[in-house]
């Protein structure tokens, strides 16, 4: 006995030896080529079996391989279709003794699974032995459904019952098979389909079942889109004969809550079904949203709201019908019904009821599926998931069959056989936390045609809107004609709920609002039409037509007319407009400032400046496909109180080309305004092409209110006013011809525009400026300036050429009525101090008419033109100059403004041939002068005055800014008294040659202390004076009492200096002490007799006192030595010592000689002559005033 256990003992073990080492012993390698070769007979596929194949039959028989990969089908992205990185397959010994199969474990580790779908409607789920030799029977084949053998498909005698017997033995085979456990770890599902991909990634599965019918129990989770999902299922015992139960369970990870499928699934019929119920419960739908989003996501409030929703669900693969569904969102709450079925044709109906619907915590629900597209849970998502998420969401899996593409081009739009109804109602719908009442769809689809029969809501404001007409699909492209309409009594209300503000504008304005009109329409063309809105008192009629028949934009046919509108009443006012503009004049003087150094600079700024061109390329590049007709008129349009009536637009646009038939305005704030033209914008420089504007006025005064410029003389007085512009060529350099008009001055301007985008444009042409009456030109230019005289004609001509920082004005021709000079004009401001270059040449220019009227007045008053009289015969009245009425002097504490004088150089050279001012006349007047820093100097101003020559120099300082300083000097030698001042006495005048030299400054910053600091010396000289027609007399001096009695003692003393000199020389010096001038020498030489003279000039304080003392009585003993005083104001001095009492004098003395008397004045005498001699006087007197 012991012998026959010891040989069972050791056979025991020889067994369980050669079960661990024989296994061990195979090389199960090199079975790789037959294992792949059954595959690839069955699907066509290569199956790779990269890693080892190992087998061991203790404690259970397993099968484990690494590495394993199924190809994919040509064409595919992916290289394999399945890759699988171990899988290891155990079943338990002892059942398999008995007949069944215990799958003790089933693992697959990181499985990739790759699904694709491609252009033409397959995908790779199709497993096609016949792409590979076959080396096995036919029983291993994978095809597609209903893809089998003839044979196959063919029924035999006998074939149900075999069928039969072969469903009843494939069941009692299940039945023998336990799964202890199915598990797959970390699994990835990608789905690709043209232009989009899905992944299922993180897809861990646990799975067993008593049998393979059944029950089986399986729980896991997965990422989708980031989400991380948890699910289990249970599913009862399966039977082809009896219902059985079968639910699902959806949750989110970490989130109390889910959806919940449950019922039995009935598999006895032809139509295998499912009956059950549906329930979703989230406890907290903001708790869910930020599992989903992740916990930084702005998930408002709202959201935290639990959701409730459940329905009995009955469907199979012809029908699916969701009964007694009911909804519950917060406070919202909703019932209804839908019913899809399939047979005898497609039908479904949809019925729907809420009392109250939240769209507000709906759109947070959008949100939300956002949020969970984006890779927010991991970083395992890859970049294909924002791509899916780009074209539109996920793609379904396909099934195994092929896809095939409809090949009904000319089928209905919509199907003839397709019927369907929907009834939504919300009695309360919130938005922006607004309520919306009663909003409705009702709809119909019937006979390829949908039928609209009531879309409607009751928004805020009291406003209604509904729209219905009928959608129609017989043919493949569908039309539509329909019919809307809007009223309200507050449509600002709904403006502000849709969340623009309003509240800038009046009250009562967006009020009352209406619209109506049509639509009809295919895909091809839309046609809205009778369309009228209404908006408070305005009103906008019109159509528009579309057609979109293109592959590009669509083309426009747009009619629009506006009545009025008050955009005053519409436009809120900026309350920080006048910041704004002191900023910007800020920033504007900064940048001038520093205007030199950006210039200098590296260039960065210039490198930041934009490529106009193709900012407008880029502004037009919208238009691109785009063809439009457009007609747009409004009768009235106000604003800043300005009416602009009679408006109206007429063109087309072709892309970006614009085409402007006709724009006119009729009158906006007293102008009128034309424009017609193209602007090419597909050309490589977008171009102006016979681009043309015309703007008239009546008068300036509308437009001056409502821009609120100045003008330098009362806008009314600017009328007939009218400007043309008319361009052509590129923006960037175009001709421009500008002129600007009215009946008194004319401005012409025609010329090439460069750089017109950049930041210095320039122009190169013809300037052109003429007034038939300067004086009637300067009311509107100078209306303060009225000028003395006529001063003719204005006319200016030159060639323009440079920018706003260099510009010159060549072959400029000036005419002022006679005064005709030409030369150029030159302006630099390219450097920091900008500087100013004129050179003038030739013309005879008479300055008295320009001089103002009152100034000319107060300066000669009564004289004019034509020789002047003896000074110490001058009227009473004559006034030198005006004088402050204040202090009695012409000079005032006002500062004098020389920052101009800083703020700009210049170089003037201007040369004559004569300048005439009242009776002196300056001959080839030659003015040299230059600018630099407010220093003037005037190197020399030269010319003829009165046959003489004139030479001044000077400067004047004006570099600092307190005190000015002025500095002259000049000479006037060999001229004539004749010629430059003439003086009449009796019937002659005064003839001899006169010089002149003085040298003066002053300095002071106002009028008072310039001339009270002022400083310096003159020389004058005087020689060879007599009468005119001394030649014609005696050399004898002596008083001729005829003369003085028939013309007076100017004409006595004429006719008794006889053929002498009055003056063979006079010398005074004069000297200038804070503004007091002194004769300090006065020396005279005369045939006739002597005279001296002391004269001093306060001119600070406006006064004179001057005496001149003559002593003829050498030569005509009956005239005795007399003097003349000047005293008081300068202006109006009281003079003494006058002519016509020396000739009484004179007279009395002549006639007591000639009556016996001793010539004495003093001599006694009878009655009889002193009655003769007083009436002699008293004629005398008389005629002497």
């Amino acid at each position: 006995m012991k012998k026959i256990l010891a040989a069972i003992g050791a056979l025991l073990v020889v067994l369980v030896a050669a079960l661990l080492i024989i296994p061990s012993l195979i090389d199960w390698n090199g079975y790789k080529a037959q294992i792949s070769q059954a595959v690839r007979d069955a699907t066509g596929r290569e199956l790779n079996l990269a890693g080892d194949l190992s087998m061991s039959l203790i404690p259970s028989p397993s099968l484990t391989a690494t590495d394993v990969s199924l190809g994919n089908v040509a064409g595919a992205q992916d290289a394999n279709m399945v890759e699988i990185g171990e899988v290891r397959v155990s079943v338990a010994l002892m059942p398999l003794l008995t007949g069944n199969v215990q799958v003790t474990e089933v693992s697959l580790i990181n499985p990739v699974i790759a699904i694709e779908t491609f252009e033409d409607g397959s995908n790779n789920l199709v497993f096609d032995p016949n792409q590979a030799t076959r080396s096995g029977p036919d029983a291993g084949m994978i095809t597609t459904p209903g893809a089998g053998s003839e044979t196959a498909s063919t029924p035999t005698e006998g074939g149900d019952a075999a069928a039969e017997s072969g469903e009843e033995a494939g069941s009692d085979f299940a039945s023998t098979i336990q799964v202890d456990r199915l598990e797959i770890e970390n699994a990835t599902i990608i789905y690709r389909a043209p232009g989009s991909e899905e992944r299922i990634e993180g897809l861990t599965l646990g799975v067993s079942a008593q049998t393979l019918n059944g029950p089986i129990e399986g729980e896991g989770y997965v990422f989708y889109r980031g989400i991380p999902l948890t699910f289990a299922l249970n599913v009862g015992e399966i039977s082809q004969t009896a219902p059985f139960p079968v639910s699902l369970k959806l949750g989110i990870d970490e989130v109390d809550g889910g959806v919940t499928v449950a019922g039995r699934v009935d598999l006895s019929s032809e139509n295998p079904g499912f009956d059950g119920e549906i329930d979703s419960d989230f406890d907290d739908l903001r708790e869910a949203a930020l599992r989903i989003a992740g916990d930084h996501a702005d998930i408002p409030d709202i959201a935290a709201k639990p959701l409730d929703l459940g329905g009995h669900i009955t469907a199979n693969a012809k029908s699916v019908t969701l009964n007694d569904l009911s909804i519950r969102f917060g406070e919202t709450r909703g019932s209804g019904a839908i019913a899809i079925d399939q047979e005898p044709s497609l039908s479904a109906d949809v019925a729907l009821r809420f009392n109250q619907l939240d769209l507000d915590s709906i759109l947070v629900l959008a949100d939300m599926g956002d949020a969970a597209s984006s890779p927010a849970a991991s970083g395992a998502e890859s970049a294909s998931t924002a791509s899916s998420d780009a074209a539109g969401g996920a793609q379904s899996i396909p099934s195994q069959s092929s896809v095939k593409k409809s090949g009904a081009a000319n089928a209905p739009a919509i199907p003839a056989d397709l019927t369907a109804s929907i009834d939504f109602e919300v009695e309360t719908l919130i938005y922006n936390q607004t309520p919306v009442h009663n909003a409705r769809i009702n709809a119909a689809i019937a006979n390829s045609k949908m039928t609209l029969n009531e879309v409607s809501a009751g928004l805020p404001g009291g406003t209604d809107v509904a729209v219905f007409g009928s959608i129609s699909g017989e043919t493949p492209t569908p039309s539509a004609a329909l019919s809307y309409e809007v009223a309200s009594e507050n449509i600002r209300a709904v403006i502000r709920w849709l969340g623009a503000d309003v509240d800038g504008i009046r009250a009562d304005r967006l009020r009352r609002f209406s619209l109506t009109g049509g639509i009809k329409g295919t895909s091809e063309q839309l046609n809205i039409s009778d369309l009228d809105l209404r908006v408070d008192d305005t009103a906008i009629r019109g159509a528009v037509v579309a057609n979109l028949s293109g592959s590009g934009l669509p083309a426009l046919g747009i009619g629009l007319k506006l009545d009025r509108i008050n955009l005053d009443q519409y436009i809120a006012a900026s309350p920080d407009a006048e910041v704004s503009v002191s900023t910007t004049s800020d920033a504007g003087s900064a940048s001038s400032g520093d205007g030199g150094t950006a210039s200098s600079g590296s260039g960065t700024a210039s490198a930041a400046k934009p490529d106009m061109v193709k900012v407008i390329k880029d502004a037009l590049a919208p238009l691109e496909g785009l063809a439009a007709n457009y007609r747009l008129a409004a009768d009235e349009i106000i604003s800043s109180g300005v009416s602009v009536r009679g408006i109206s637009i007429d063109g087309s646009i072709s892309g970006p080309d614009i085409t402007l038939t006709n724009f006119a305005v009729a009158d906006a704030a007293g102008l009128s305004a034309s424009a017609k033209g193209v602007f090419n914008g597909s050309a490589n420089v977008p171009a102006f092409d016979n681009l043309s504007v015309r703007v008239t006025a009546k008068t300036l005064e509308p437009l001056a209110k409502l821009t609120g410029i100045t003008l330098p003389a009362p806008a009314s007085s600017y009328k007939s006013v009218q400007a043309n512009l008319g361009l052509n060529g590129p923006v960037t350099g175009p001709t421009v011809a500008v002129d600007v008009s009215n009946p008194l001055l004319q401005v012409a301007l025609d010329g090439v525009v460069s750089e017109m985008l950049g930041s210095n444009p320039g122009i190169n042409g013809k300037l052109a400026v003429q007034a038939s009456s300067l004086n009637r030109a300067l009311e509107l230019l100078a209306p303060t300036y009225t000028p003395s005289g006529n001063l003719g004609r204005l006319a200016v001509s030159g060639n323009v050429q440079g920018n706003a920082q260099n510009v010159a004005l060549d072959g400029l021709k000036l005419i002022l009525g006679a005064f005709e000079t030409a030369g150029n004009v030159r302006f630099d401001g390219s450097q920091a101090q900008p500087k100013l270059s004129v050179a003038l040449s030739g013309g005879k220019l008479v300055v008295d008419p320009f001089l103002p009227a009152a100034e000319r007045a107060s300066l000669m008053p009564g004289i004019g033109s034509g020789p002047r009289k003896a000074a110490f015969n001058l009227p009473k009245t004559t006034n030198v100059t005006r004088v402050d009425a204040r202090d009695g002097t012409p000079w005032d504490d006002n500062v004098i403004d020389v920052s101009a004088l800083r703020s700009i150089d210049a170089d003037i050279a201007i040369a004559l041939d004569q300048l005439d001012f009242d009776t002196y006349s300056l001959i080839n007047p030659d003015l040299k002068a230059n600018l630099v820093n407010g220093l003037l100097t005037i190197p020399s101003f030269t010319g003829l005055l009165g046959q003489g020559d004139l030479a001044i120099n000077g400067t004047f300082d004006a570099r600092s800014a307190d005190v000015p300083k002025l500095a002259l000097a000049g000479k006037l030698d060999g001229s004539r008294i004749e010629s430059l001042a003439p003086i009449r006495v009796a019937n002659d005048t005064i003839l001899g040659g006169v010089g002149l030299t003085f040298d003066a400054n002053a300095q002071g910053n106002t009028s008072r202390r310039l001339v009270s600091a002022l400083n310096g010396t003159a020389n004058l000289v005087l020689n060879n004076v007599r009468f005119s027609n001394a030649d014609k007399r005696s050399a004898d001096p002596r008083l001729n009492i005829e003369a003085l009695l028939r013309q007076g003692p100017q004409a006595m003393v004429v006719e008794g200096v006889g053929n002498n000199d009055l003056l063979q020389t006079l010398e005074a010096d004069m000297t200038i002490t804070n503004g007091i001038a002194k004769t300090t020498r006065v020396e005279a030489i005369s045939r006739v007799g002597t005279a001296d003279a002391d004269a001093t000039l306060d001119l600070p304080r406006w006064v004179m006192d001057t005496q001149a003392d003559f002593d003829f009585s050498e030569k005509i003993e009956e005239l005795p030595p007399f003097s003349v005083y000047a005293k008081g104001k300068i202006d109006d001095p009281a003079i003494t010592g006058r002519m016509d009492k020396v000739a009484v004098k004179v007279l009395d003395n002549l006639i007591d000689k000639a009556l016996g008397g001793d010539g004495s004045s003093g001599s006694g005498g009878g009655s009889a002559e002193d009655a003769a001699k007083g009436l002699l006087k008293g004629l005398l007197n008389q005629f002497g005033r």
